[in-house]
């Protein structure tokens, strides 16, 4: 169980000292999306960039372990933010958060 876990990968973030874990949030179209890790930006980014996004079930079938689909960020994501001209709105917002972030955790 991860819980137990001693070996993380990718890392898990560090705290900044007096200020907590850092979290990314972004308004993207009126939907807050939340990050906790540069790795989880990435991520998303790699994702939501493609034209023709995955599934879903596609980004679950290659995960090692099967977790349900339901749980998976993209099956979560709301409907409106889905289609590739949405998604171009909130990709530079994102881009600017994660660059953000970067300069945050150096």
């Amino acid at each position: 169980m991860w819980i137990n876990a001693k070996l993380f990968k990718p890392e898990l973030p560090t705290a900044i000292v007096s200020k907590g874990f850092p979290m990314l949030i972004i308004d993207a179209l009126g939907h807050e999306l939340r990050f906790s890790s540069i790795e989880e930006i990435e991520h998303f980014l790699e994702v939501i960039k493609q034209k023709n996004m995955p599934t879903a079930s596609q980004l679950v079938s290659k995960r090692p372990k099967s977790i349900g689909l339901n749980s998976h960020w993209l099956s979560r994501l709301p409907a409106k933010l889905k289609p590739w001209r949405n998604r171009q709105k909130y990709i530079k917002t994102v881009e600017c958060g994660l660059t953000e972030m970067k300069k945050l955790l150096q």
